[in-house]
């Protein structure tokens, strides 16, 4: 045993206040063989930590388990695609957020929305599939969309400033129940002919 300026116990070296910590070699500054994530460091192969900004950084994907069996690799994955500085901000009220993306019955969350800088002015949503080939805007068989004249041309001439289109008719109904003309066509439009 040496107790004088490296002390050691049969040739190994004693660790104090002094020697051990970060950077000292020992498994004590790992858990499992990971270090802690630093603010600076690659994310990859580290263990994520909140850093003192309020930041966590962690690698391109987090896998969610619905169940503990280990039969899937992962319920639900939030992934990264490139480094394209994107940010998600979720609603600043209480509430449920559903992002979309179910391939199996082609439903997409790939909505745009632009906001105002008046608080009070709703947000304006752009490219919006509202189910059963209906879109608000310019694709697809059936739409609504802003026209390109603003004036009130007749049948046969250019588009107005609002436009329904329709890949064959219009039908307008009324959903009271037990009228003539429930789900029946109190008005019809033959968008082909006229």
């Amino acid at each position: 045993m040496d107790w004088f300026k490296n002390p050691t116990v049969n040739g190994n070296k004693v660790w104090n206040a002094g020697n051990d910590g970060s950077g000292s070699g020992l498994d004590a500054d790992t858990l499992d063989g990971y270090h802690a994530n630093g603010s600076n460091d690659r994310p990859y192969g580290h263990i994520p930590t909140i850093e003192s900004d309020g930041v966590m950084e962690v690698g391109r994907y987090i896998d969610f388990h619905n169940d503990n069996n280990g039969k899937h690799d992962f319920s639900t994955r939030l992934q990264s695609t490139g480094n394209y500085g994107n940010e998600v901000n979720l609603p600043s009220a209480s509430g449920t957020l559903a992002l979309i993306n179910d391939v199996n019955n082609y439903y997409w969350a790939n909505v745009k929305i632009s906001t105002s800088s008046s608080t009070t002015t709703s947000p304006t949503f752009s490219n919006v599939y509202l189910g059963n080939s209906l879109y608000l805007n310019t694709r697809g068989s059936n739409s609504i969309y802003n026209g390109p004249n603003d004036s009130a041309n007749g049948v046969g001439g250019p588009l107005n400033n609002l436009v329904f289109s329709s890949w064959y008719g219009v039908s307008f109904t009324t959903s009271c129940a037990g009228l003539t003309y429930t789900n029946k066509n109190a008005v019809s439009i033959n968008c082909r002919t006229g």
